[in-house]
């Protein structure tokens, strides 16, 4: 797998980012959307920590000095939270003891200001090879979907999308034959059903591309349908 693959598989990942220099914010914001599509910000501890209880997010980015309530301090409340959030700290300057705590909560890293546009690139390359390491279970149909089998449900454009167990099969099957041709004999095996009913396929294709919000099923006239 590429260096290119790899970072596509993160493009995905919603990243809480928080810093409260504004100078300092814009430059790396600028840096953070050329590797992910979604990033929200805050500028002080707690309010971060308010759009953590009510967003589920996969990387903070979080600066260790703010006001009020320290980053350190920020991650430990939200390890209560999730044991599994990733952390990246950033800071002009650390003392051994915020370096100990940096390492209790396993943050991924810890970058010193300022930092350039390679670092982070080689830190998010080592937090692609994480997550494509722990997510054996998510198949990847193209950079816009995905199907985690551990949590029965599809990913599209980083919202998470409930599926029936016949839903499943059929991304499944699609997952292992991206640009190939899928035969209704093919779905039918896949799909469990006893005969080929090329009307209870239709209808099934149907009700997921409209669940899907997208398209990945381009009909090919009397032999099933082929994947996009």
């Amino acid at each position: 797998m590429s260096n290119i693959d790899i970072i596509s598989r993160i493009k995905n990942c919603k990243i809480l980012y928080v810093e409260n220099d504004t100078f300092q914010m814009e430059q790396t914001l600028c840096l953070l959307s050329m590797f992910f599509n979604t990033v929200t910000t805050a500028t002080y501890g707690e309010k971060a920590l308010e759009l953590f209880k009510s967003e589920k997010y996969d990387l903070i980015v979080c600066d260790t000095f703010l006001p009020t309530m320290c980053g350190i301090t920020l991650a430990q409340e939200i390890r209560k939270l999730d044991e599994d959030v990733h952390f990246l700290f950033t800071s002009s300057s650390i003392d051994i003891n915020d370096f100990k705590k940096i390492i209790q909560i396993q943050a991924l890293d810890f970058l010193t200001k300022p930092y350039s546009f390679d670092e982070l690139k080689n830190i998010f390359m080592r937090f692609a090879r994480k997550i494509t390491k722990n997510d054996l279970d998510v198949i990847f149909i193209n950079e816009n979907i995905s199907y985690n089998k551990l949590q029965h449900c599809a990913t599209v454009n980083g919202k998470m999308i409930n599926l029936t167990k016949k839903e499943e099969q059929l991304l499944t099957l699609a997952s292992e034959n991206i640009n190939k041709v899928i035969t209704y004999n093919a779905i039918t095996k896949a799909l469990q059903y006893d005969d080929i009913n090329i009307n209870s396929i239709k209808n099934m294709i149907f009700r997921l591309r409209k669940k899907l919000g997208l398209d990945i099923f381009i009909n090919i006239t009397g032999i099933g349908y082929r994947i996009v």
